[in-house]
């Protein structure tokens, strides 16, 4: 169950002789996750709350908050030496807890081999082909909006999408497009929930999707581990 050599047997199966991929001290961990060093309102049902997944996860927490105004060298480097323990604890794919983080997606992915789900908002793209025209995406998060465009352009490289994208946040007392002006005719498709805490919490919607963090992590936890099942085929 390793990182890079990694495969599943049957129970009764000769599996050889058991090492781990160069480099490596530890096995069995499936996700690690970037935290950033800022107050939780609720931990349960949070990211950080390693409960909710049922898979192995490996926390590690930045020194210092994240902030917009460019990419930190500092920061830079304190999440280049999380991941490599991150690699070397035998993590098979990189995530954070959103928000600034996704400012640094692109160095993120330069640091690893291992896929990488720096926003939530990486699901752009994808949630804007699964709705019709008329409908528009739903980011909530409590950044600015020119937080949210850097982080948009920096993952994306389609400008049109933006059409379809409005803002708001925890209190859904307004909303507003791309351009910051205000958005009262509403026909939402998808929300984008970029929070530490669980959506659940807030939001009751049934007939809309709603992506956030932990179900891009379930997506991702898919390619990368196999669930055992009893018997040989």
């Amino acid at each position: 169950m390793i990182v890079r050599n990694w495969k599943e047997y049957a129970a009764n199966e000769n599996i050889g002789e058991l090492h781990i991929t160069e480099n490596q001290f530890m096995t069995g961990n499936i996700a690690g996750i970037l935290v950033e060093p800022i107050k939780i309102n609720n931990i349960q049902g949070s990211l950080c709350d390693a409960t909710i997944y049922n898979y192995p996860v490996r926390y590690k927490v930045l020194k210092t908050e994240l902030s917009d105004e460019s990419i930190d060298d500092n920061v830079l480097e304190d999440v280049g030496e999380l991941i490599h323990e991150m690699e070397t604890e035998g993590c098979r794919f990189i995530c954070t807890t959103g928000k600034l983080f996704g400012l640094y997606y692109k160095e993120i992915v330069e640091l690893t081999e291992l896929l990488v789900i720096a926003t939530p908002l990486q699901i752009l793209e994808y949630a804007e082909n699964t709705i019709s025209e008329n409908k528009q995406i739903c980011i909530i998060n409590d950044l600015s909006l020119k937080e949210n465009l850097n982080i948009i352009k920096n993952i994306i490289s389609d400008d049109s999408i933006m059409a379809n994208i409005v803002f708001t946040n925890k209190d859904f007392k307004d909303y507003m497009d791309s351009n910051g002006a205000k958005v009262t005719n509403l026909s939402i498709g998808a929300y984008i929930w970029d929070y530490i805490e669980d959506y659940k919490l807030t939001m009751k919607c049934e007939d809309i999707p709603i992506y956030n963090m932990k179900t891009l992590m379930e997506l991702v936890k898919m390619s990368v581990s196999q669930t055992p099942y009893g018997g040989i085929i």
